[in-house]
């Protein structure tokens, strides 16, 4: 078994392209699923994601497949 630990900051908030691989991961890879949970949580382009809106768009891309 192979886990992943990163540590998301004591400021809640996530790199903007570290938030888009983990939705693209968690979208199994699939880049149209990954951008559909980005755009219908409503994260931002660029610039830093909250770890909470990052959960959202994690999860709505689990759910979409």
């Amino acid at each position: 078994m192979l886990a992943h630990v990163m540590d998301l900051g004591a400021d809640g908030t996530v790199p903007n392209t570290t938030a888009k691989k983990m939705v693209l991961q968690e979208a199994g890879g699939d880049v149209a699923r990954a951008q559909q949970a980005w755009t219908l949580t409503g994260l931002p382009g660029s610039g830093p994601v909250s770890v909470d809106q990052l959960e959202q768009a994690r999860m709505a891309a689990r759910e979409a497949g």
